[in-house]
């Protein structure tokens, strides 16, 4: 059994639907805008997977092969001279050029699995893996301990895509609890993705999230416990952000909640004890409507 010492995660990426948007790479900037632009070039990201490790389904029960996944280790970005943006990241983050990371590929038609046990998550827990040779011939496997706790550096789930010469419709839902207590620092939500309860809680080193347009609720839980999350934008369209959203984002400075947002959950905000502002442009919240999301915060 081989046991890696590595540096926490990259990002993750949910790439439904954007899978042909491609802007070219950031050239210049703070590494804050890097990272907001490789957030927006899904096909980047694919671009740092390397061999195929490991495999199965992930689809909902009764239809497990509806949707798949597949592990890759992940490309050492350094060494990729010609692209500045994951040059920076990979800087910013400190990772080490002898360390192995992996990557999540999910494809398919339709939801995810909904996970309850976080030991039937595939990618979590002691993953076997295949190992290769410095020739790309594998030479054998190795169990890799707590691979999604520790050493899950990319994921991507995918839209509309072709693979291994068979076309699939797209990743429409991401499962219930699929990334809780994953090490990513940066999570992008894209339009036409429904979001399961609880899917990135307890993520501790998630500094940012964001939420694009198309997305229409928030889910109870989602970055529950997300102690790191600094920064979040509710987008114009979301309608309902839910029970405990962002309960426990004890560094989370400002939210801000567009007109389109009609309800607001139970301890929604609860324990966001540094965001001293909570901005409301809806007209059907009102502050006696929202004083139950606040419970244990210090907004005002």
């Amino acid at each position: 059994m081989k046991k890696r010492v590595l540096s926490l995660l990259l990002c993750f990426v949910l790439a439904a639907g954007l899978l042909s948007v491609c802007a070219p790479p950031a050239q210049a900037g703070t590494i804050a805008d890097v990272v907001d632009q490789f957030l927006k070039q899904p096909d980047q990201i694919k671009k740092l997977f390397g061999n195929e490790v490991a495999h199965g389904d992930c689809g909902p029960a009764g239809n497990e092969g509806s949707v798949h996944y597949k592990i890759y280790e992940v490309t050492n970005p350094t060494v990729v001279q010609d692209n500045p943006a994951l040059q920076q990241i990979w800087q910013e983050h400190d990772y080490r050029e002898d360390a192995q990371y992996y990557g999540v590929y999910i494809y398919g038609d339709g939801p995810m699995a909904d996970y309850t046990n976080r030991s039937k998550i595939p990618w979590m827990g002691n993953v076997d893996v295949t190992e290769y040779n410095d020739k790309g011939k594998p030479i054998g496997t190795t169990t890799v301990e707590n691979l999604g706790e520790e050493y899950l550096a990319l994921a991507y789930i995918a839209g509309a895509t072709t693979e291994d010469g068979k076309s699939y419709t797209g990743v429409t839902n991401v499962g219930d609890r699929a990334f809780k207590g994953t090490g990513i620092t940066s999570v992008t939500i894209p339009a036409g993705v429904k979001m399961g309860t609880a899917v990135f809680r307890d993520c501790k080193s998630l500094t940012k999230a964001v939420v694009e347009k198309g997305v229409k609720t928030l889910s109870s839980y989602t970055f529950k416990g997300c102690s790191a999350l600094k920064s979040v934008t509710v987008p114009y369209g979301v309608s309902k952000v839910e029970r405990s959203a962002f309960s426990g984002c004890k560094n989370l400075a400002k939210v801000t909640l567009p007109k389109s947002v009609t309800s607001i959950g139970k301890n929604a905000l609860y324990g966001a004890s540094k965001a001293k502002t909570l901005t409301i442009h809806s007209k059907k919240l009102t502050k006696s409507s929202v004083k139950g999301s606040l419970a244990g915060s210090s907004v005002t």
